[in-house]
């Protein structure tokens, strides 16, 4: 048995520097500083943060590989990389692809999900495409974009966790239902021009989650609050990038304040590019550079 002292360590309702954590192989206790038992083996993390290791639902790829890679090397590579920067669960996420691919990739990523134990474990799948709106698209390659197609995720849905459509396509409404009605698949709204009202509705036919706030979605208006209105006033679990890049930082308090920490989903939307240096790289087919801060397409 060991322990961690001298931290800033942080507990589900404050942070306390007069702790010691207790752990063999799994965390023991935590008890006060000055109750250590004698002998004990100390190690003084001097003022560092200690805190439970993070969960990014949403994450493409990191280390020069993508989840889509759907390889050995690939997962066990993102899974050791992220356990380094203190993530220790993640949801492997998708990019748009045609079907075809995407079962193709599925099938295989199907065993990897929760083995990697020497890194982070990818515990599912996050969907994000091909159920979006083109003009939302993002980084997303418009040619693969389709509707919602329910028997698809219905085959994969012992490993999809969480599934993205735009609320505003053909046939979305009847697809958010038949998910969540049968289905343990939260649904996530996003890559959308929906309205307010679209995205109310969405939410009363069970979507719980917006995909990545501000991003890729009609914007907040004074008389028409859209997906961003939505988001920040209706009960939603809301995914928000803090990389001061997606999202500027004068904003993060306000989402704060408005959604609680409970409802707010930090995410990273990492690429491959995650962890390397400036270069160019790949996200579903779409050539990327990286400038080792910020990665964008080749039309910025």
């Amino acid at each position: 048995m060991k322990a961690l002292v001298n931290g800033k360590f942080i507990l589900p309702n404050r942070e306390d520097n007069d702790i010691a954590v207790l752990f063999d192989e799994k965390i023991i206790d935590i008890i006060p500083k000055n109750c250590l038992p004698s002998g004990i083996e100390t190690i003084d993390v001097n003022g560092q943060y200690v805190m439970p290791g993070f969960f990014d639902q949403h994450i493409h790829g990191f280390c020069g590989f993508d989840t889509m890679d759907a390889t050995s090397e690939a997962i066990s590579a993102i899974s050791k990389g992220l356990a380094k920067v203190g993530v220790t669960r993640f949801l492997g996420t998708s990019i748009t692809a045609s079907l075809e691919t995407t079962a193709e990739k599925f099938d295989i990523l199907r065993q990897y999900i929760n083995k990697f134990n020497d890194g982070a474990v990818m515990e599912g799948i996050n969907m994000e495409g091909p159920f979006l709106n083109a003009a939302r698209k993002g980084a997303h390659d418009e040619k693969f974009i389709i509707e919602c197609n329910y028997n698809f995720v219905k085959k994969y849905d012992d490993i999809i966790k969480v599934v993205t459509v735009a609320p505003d396509m053909n046939g979305a409404m009847e697809f958010i239902s038949m998910i969540t009605q049968n289905t343990n698949i939260r649904v996530s709204i996003g890559h959308s021009s929906a309205t307010y009202e679209q995205a109310k509705e969405a939410m009363h036919r069970g979507a719980t989650v917006i995909t990545h706030l501000f991003n890729a979605m009609s914007a907040l208006n004074h008389r028409e609050p859209n997906m961003v209105g939505a988001a920040l006033t209706l009960p939603f679990k809301t995914e928000l990038i803090c990389d001061t890049v997606h999202v500027h930082p004068a904003l993060f308090k306000m989402v704060v304040d408005c959604k609680g920490s409970d409802n707010l989903i930090l995410i990273t939307d990492c690429m491959m590019a995650g962890g390397m240096c400036e270069g160019t790289y790949s996200l579903g087919g779409l050539t990327v550079k990286s400038d080792g801060i910020s990665a964008r397409l080749e039309d910025g």
